[in-house]
């Protein structure tokens, strides 16, 4: 899924979101698991370097797995949160009525133009 969802992207930021798995959440402590997020991989561009040979691209892979990552999504959240609290403007929330009226290219849009959401 990981090597499928990087194929997907860009070609320009490829070699980056090789570069740059973070894994977090309680599932990936698991003894073993970031070693084998890297050898998956691996192994999927290898099979899809055989079946394409005219591939070139050489991308190092690097799965990182900071100690706490446990709680990563939970401190990913409170930092948004605090953005969105100290945003009194309310440029950062989207309306039910917004989003039922832009779908949900208004969550990018929104995302990008807030200078809050983005430093």
């Amino acid at each position: 899924m990981i090597f499928e969802s990087i194929r997907g992207s860009d070609t320009a930021v490829r070699g980056k979101l090789y570069q740059s798995i973070l894994l977090s959440g309680g599932t990936t402590m698991l003894p073993g698991f970031p070693s084998r997020i890297k050898a998956d991989v691996i192994d999927s561009w290898r099979q899809f370097v055989r079946k394409n040979p005219n591939t070139d691209v050489k991308a190092p892979v690097e799965v990182i797995a900071p100690p706490r990552r446990y709680i990563n999504v939970f401190s990913g959240a409170t930092v948004f949160a605090a953005s969105a609290m100290r945003d009194k403007s309310g440029a950062s929330m989207i309306s039910k009525k917004e989003y039922e009226e832009a779908g949900k290219i208004i969550i990018k849009k929104k995302a990008w133009s807030n200078s809050s959401l983005v430093k």
